[in-house]
């Protein structure tokens, strides 16, 4: 229940040997492929940046194609789904056909593109269609230009005006020149004009000087209304052709599972190249180095040496540095791993935090969701798919841990007397008549919140002195117990001191549990203003040292006022869940208030669940992060990521890895 201890491991193969072995080990899911270390002129590296550029775009084709299935063709997909299963057989039959799956996921693209370019036609001629609609009333082609005494033009104004007031402004404007208002808005008036043709350009310059312009666009030969019923024809065939482009991509719907396998397939292939390229190779041999947990080294090298003929040496690391972590854990601590490795891995002198962190995060979790209502229902679904679905592993953990602060959560919502705030009253008070409720069986935050800060702040301060408890292990692990004294257990024993101070002058002023206190506090606080300043190298610096030491005392007492948000958030949810139950209660007792509260209850409470759950999650990461993990963890570890088949959409049968 710790740290997984790693080895080094070196192999040394034959060329021909080498896909099998990386294939092997890619099974295997437990050897992290480093680059081969030192100066060797008889080892090359193969430069693979080509093929994994191929490869990306491979990737990038299929999860678009596939983008477009969901969206032409969409699959109903279960929630919490495991992988596709695909066994030896079938991998193989589809690994020889990815070129033909690429081709489908190609096809699919083109003919997404081409439903778009048909679907961009058709706006853009319906866009044709409104700047010519203002025209529809023209019986002439656009064209026009007259004949051979008269000329004819179209143009617009930019304002609503009508002939008498063109001719009014226009007094110089030729009494034979014909003027009509084809169509006219309060932005413009479009207007078709006929004059001599000695008279045109004169004609035109004179309604130029009121804003006359021709039209932007090309004219037709056609009428107006004639290029728009064209329009409206071509409209219909772009529309016609991009329906039968998508119908041929809802075709291709039976290829979905082509797909995900060319996108697994290809990922699997990219990360295989990605691994050759940090091996050393001769003609004849290549050098594979890595790390690999302790337990399964043995058998990795027997399988290798034994079927391939491979030469395996397995090392201690020689840089601590330099070893990837992961970690090892029981059922109860597993699932709040990813918690720790999202924060950071160990560093080189850690101790695994899990199992010390597991026990107070699902706590602190219930304190501030703290409904066993909302416990149970927790419980009920996360605990089906941590524990009997076939849910992805990572799936599983994750309801695993929810699972257990669902039972958190119930546990203090019982104490609290809070199920879905208190619906039972309401229910009992509203719809039945009766005064039946259930009591809390420690108290009810809501009438006494002062004792649930004070609980609280007493849960941070056992949290905190936890973390300086496990500072001050890892400094003996280490061999430095006067360091564990100095710099963890004088700080312990003054917060203790503190502690116990304030809980003997607030809940017991008369007995010497006060006492106790001044005097743990005040040997802690000596013991830190005597050692703080022991690494200066004159006893000025050490005095000053020790002194300013002291002013870390705030840092704890603001770490320590952070677990009020445990109060925070747990009244929250409850008072949230009782006005939901008043709520519920105000259209009455009939068959209408019924069915209303029912309503109200279930979507006040889903609703007031989805939130207070979020922040409890949130919050509690928070106080691990920012004030638990400061007390002992320095981080900076770094993940151990074997060389595996990581893959979104499917998962290859396992076979026996031993002869």
């Amino acid at each position: 229940m710790a740290i997984v201890q790693m080895k080094r491991i070196h192999i040394v193969a034959l060329q021909t040997d080498r896909k099998a072995i990386l294939e092997h080990i890619q099974r295997f899911e437990a050897v992290e492929v480093r680059p081969v270390r030192g100066e060797d002129d008889r080892l090359s590296k193969k430069d693979t940046s080509r093929q994994i550029a191929t490869f990306d775009r491979g990737i990038q084709t299929a999860k678009e194609a596939l983008a477009i299935l969901d969206e032409k063709a969409a699959e109903k997909k279960v929630l919490f789904a495991p992988r596709r299963q695909v066994d030896e057989k079938q991998y193989r039959q589809s690994a020889g056909e990815w070129k033909q799956y690429l081709d489908v996921a190609q096809e699919i693209l083109a003919l997404s593109k081409e439903a778009e370019e048909h679907r961009s036609a058709a706006v853009k001629l319906e866009a044709q269609i409104e700047t010519l609609r203002p025209w529809e009333r023209l019986d002439v082609p656009m064209k026009e230009k007259g004949s051979t005494h008269a000329a004819a033009m179209i143009g617009t104004l930019p304002e609503e005006i009508t002939p008498e007031s063109i001719r009014e402004r226009l007094p110089d404007l030729p009494e034979e020149t014909y003027l009509e208002v084809v169509s006219s808005t309060r932005e413009q008036t479009c207007l078709f004009v006929a004059s001599y043709r000695p008279e045109a350009e004169r004609v035109e310059s004179l309604l130029r000087t009121i804003g006359f312009g021709r039209p932007g666009w090309s004219l037709s030969h056609r009428t107006c209304r004639e290029k728009i019923q064209r329009l409206e024809q071509l409209i219909a065939e772009h529309r016609e052709k991009a329906e039968q482009c998508e119908q041929s991509i809802v075709d291709h719907r039976e290829d979905r599972r082509k797909l995900e396998f060319l996108s697994d397939y290809l990922a699997m292939r990219r990360e295989k190249y990605e691994v050759l390229e940090r091996l050393g190779l001769t003609e004849h041999v290549f050098v594979l180095e890595g790390y690999v947990p302790a337990k399964a080294a043995g058998k990795i090298a027997a399988i290798l040496e034994k079927r391939y003929g491979a030469y395996v040496e397995l090392l201690e690391p020689d840089d601590p540095e330099d070893v990837p972590k992961a970690f090892q854990n029981g059922p109860f601590v597993a699932p709040v791993e990813g918690i720790t490795a999202s924060y950071s891995m160990p560093g080189t002198h850690d101790l695994d935090p899990n199992p010390v962190m597991a026990f107070f995060y699902y706590l602190l979790f219930g304190m501030m969701l703290s409904d066993a209502g909302y416990g149970i229902l927790i419980s009920i679904a996360t605990g089906y798919i941590g524990f009997f679905s076939k849910a992805e592993r990572r799936t599983k953990n994750t309801m695993r841990m929810f699972f257990y602060c669902g039972l958190s959560t119930t546990f203090w919502g019982a104490l609290y007397g809070s199920w879905f705030g208190n619906a039972v009253g309401a229910i009992a008070e509203n719809f039945l008549g009766s005064s039946f409720a259930i009591a809390p069986i420690w108290f009810d935050p809501s009438k006494d919140p002062m004792t649930l800060l004070i609980f609280s702040i007493a849960v941070g301060v056992v949290h905190i002195l936890l973390g300086l408890g496990v500072k001050f292990y890892n400094l003996c692990r280490q061999g430095k117990p006067l360091d564990a004294v100095f710099d963890a257990g004088f700080w312990m024993l003054a917060i203790a001191g503190l502690s116990i101070m304030a809980a003997g002058m607030v809940a017991l002023p008369e007995t010497v549990l006060g006492n106790v206190g001044i005097g743990m506090t005040v040997v802690g606080f000596l013991g830190l203003l005597c050692t703080q300043g022991r690494d200066k190298k004159n006893i000025l610096g050490k005095i000053l040292g020790g002194i300013m030491s002291l002013y870390d005392i705030t840092g704890f007492f603001s770490d320590i006022l952070s677990y009020s948000r445990l109060m925070a958030l747990g009244l929250t949810t409850g008072i949230i869940a009782a006005t939901i139950n008043t709520l519920g209660t105000l259209p009455g007792k009939g068959v209408v208030g019924v069915i209303a509260f029912a309503v109200i209850f279930v979507a006040g409470h889903a609703m007031n669940l989805a939130i207070n759950m979020l922040g409890a999650y949130v919050h509690c990461n928070r106080l691990h992060y920012v004030e638990f993990f400061k007390q002992f963890y320095e981080g900076g570890g770094k993940l151990f990521t074997p060389f595996a088949v990581n893959t979104q959409y499917i998962r290859l049968k396992e076979e026996q890895q031993d002869d």
